[in-house]
């Protein structure tokens, strides 16, 4: 049987889940002086930047569907008159 194919993430993205670890972290031992008590619970920023990034592709993808324009919407390359004078 033929192993899975391994996917290759890279570096940069390690780099970002350890900086991302390391923050969260970094923010249990910081005094905060809250607006809100939900600001005052661990990790309430990096999951509210979570959501917010969520909410903004799937409203992407709503308003791709709605701007999609057909894949003949400027017409056929090959039916225009080109004129080399």
């Amino acid at each position: 049987m033929k192993p899975a194919a391994k996917t290759s993430l890279g570096r940069p993205f390690w780099w970002l889940v350890a900086a991302c670890a390391l923050s969260v972290i970094a923010g249990l031992f910081n005094h905060w002086h809250p607006h809100f008590e939900a600001e005052a619970w661990p990790g309430f920023f990096a999951a509210c930047g979570f959501v917010a990034v969520v909410v903004s592709v799937l409203i992407s993808r709503a308003l791709s569907t709605l701007l999609r324009r057909p894949e003949d919407f400027y017409g056929d390359p090959s039916d225009s008159e080109v004129r080399h004078d």
